[in-house]
């Protein structure tokens, strides 16, 4: 029975290098795959809708070729190739889908068949859910958690935004060259929040401070 997958971790915890990966040895195996990326997520150039480019990961820099849909645009799909011939669809930078997005995926799987592994962040810099992946983790069949590493050690579950070695925040979609993502765990997560006062400090955490 096919289902609807949702692969979430921080930035850094090898997300994109598994969907490659999987994509890699269905191929193998003769199955048409089809990986879509939203248009929202240009660290790899800009795309228009229904544009063919590439989607890569940092330890896999030439990945292979994907469909480029704008958020909110995913059921232009069949617009653009014959979803019924695809044996498996994967989807990079999930978290930017959204709601109706995923469910025109859901429908893909429930009426076609065909099973669709989401890839993505679970919040923002903020720490807020991004609408796609609330969505995924709402309906999703399977979940799965890709595991990254805090600079303290602890298992990282978010990421912070930094410029010139300071915490941002605000707009999640504020980027520019001097701005760079991190991976963190949560207790190092909360102390940049209450740094910008974004959170009080508790009597628990002065305690133990």
């Amino acid at each position: 029975m096919a289902k609807l997958f949702f692969i979430y971790g921080t930035m850094g915890s090898s997300k994109s290098s598994l969907l490659i990966c999987k994509n890699h040895s269905y191929k193998e195996k003769g199955k048409k795959t089809l990986i879509i990326k939203p248009t929202t997520d240009t660290r790899n150039g800009a795309f228009t809708h229904g544009q063919m480019g590439t989607t890569c990961s940092r330890p896999i820099p030439e990945g292979p070729e994907c469909l480029f849909l704008d958020s909110g645009k995913f059921s232009d799909l069949p617009n653009f190739i014959t979803v019924e011939d695809l044996d498996i669809i994967f989807v990079d930078e999930s978290q930017f889908c959204k709601k109706e997005d995923v469910y025109y995926l859901s429908d893909v799987v429930d009426d076609l068949g065909i099973p669709v592994m989401c890839y993505g962040l679970k919040t923002t810099a903020e720490g807020d859910l991004f609408e796609g992946s609330a969505t995924l983790l709402a309906i999703a069949d399977e979940l799965e958690e890709t595991i990254g590493i805090c600079d303290c050690g602890r298992r990282a579950t978010h990421h912070i935004r930094l410029s010139g070695g300071k915490y941002l925040a605000g707009n999640a979609g504020c980027e520019s060259d001097d701005v760079k993502y991190e991976s963190c765990c949560r207790r190092c997560f909360k102390k940049h929040l209450r740094a910008q006062g974004i959170i009080g400090a508790n009597e628990v955490y002065k305690k133990n401070k």
